[in-house]
Parts: structure tokens; C-alpha cells; sequence
């Protein structure tokens, strides 16, 4: 069999005039792989954070710019990966070794409003 996670990336109108700019628009990887999110902001920011939602749930925090490895729930050591440069004014988020339960809707916020959303599906492939 065959597993491979589809990773579906959309972007929401923005808020408050803040502009993130994220890629790639579409993703295909397999179940096992790596997904790459980015997020960059058009504007100056102090914080930068990522949140997850699954279906029927509400939002969860997942990290912020400065989250050490130490901070992450165990479900999450070693498998997310986040960069914060204030300078660029960037965070890039990346989740490896994809499973099913990862799915769901990523969400890259900044201050003061959430302005950008990422939708990772993953999915078994027969």
C-alpha cells in the first residue's frame, strides 16, 4: 500500500491591511515525508506564531518565533521545525514525518491579528 499526504495550502483574504505572503500554493507529499510552510509578513512585526486546527476543534497554539525544541509537546519533538527571522521578517515551519493525524488547518499569525492560513490534508492512498 501505497501512502501519501496531500498537503493543501489556501490563502485567506488579509487583515488590517497586513499582507503575508506564503508558498507553495499546493503541496503533494508522502505519508512519512516533509512539509514545508512558509510565512512572511509584508510589514515589520514583533511576533510571529503558528497554530494548528483540526476539524471540529478550535485553533491550537503550536509555536512562536522564539519556541525552543525543549517547549514543544512530545508529539511534536523532533518532528516541527520552525526558523523566526525578524529581519526578514519571515518563520517558515516545517513538519516531518507526516501522519495521518496531522491534519488540519495551519495557521501562521502575527501581531496583532491572525491574517493567513495554511490547509494540510493528509490522506491514505491505496
Amino acid at each position: 500500500m501505497i501512502r501519501q499526504c496531500f498537503c493543501y495550502f489556501y490563502l485567506s483574504d488579509c487583515v488590517s491591511g497586513q499582507n503575508v505572503i506564503q508558498s507553495p500554493p499546493e503541496l503533494t507529499v508522502n505519508e512519512g515525508m516533509k512539509a514545508e510552510l512558509s510565512c512572511h509578513a509584508d510589514v515589520a512585526v514583533n511576533y510571529m506564531a503558528w497554530y494548528i486546527q483540526k476539524p471540529g476543534q478550535t485553533p491550537q497554539y503550536l509555536l512562536q518565533g522564539f519556541t525552543r525544541e525543549d517547549d514543544l509537546p512530545d508529539y511534536w519533538k523532533g518532528r516541527l521545525f520552525h526558523k523566526y527571522d525578524s529581519t526578514k521578517r519571515e518563520m517558515p515551519m516545517n513538519i516531518s514525518k507526516l501522519t495521518v493525524a496531522d491534519s488540519g488547518t495551519y495557521y501562521c499569525a502575527m501581531e496583532p491579528t491572525l491574517s493567513r492560513k495554511h490547509y494540510v490534508y493528509v490522506q491514505y492512498h491505496q
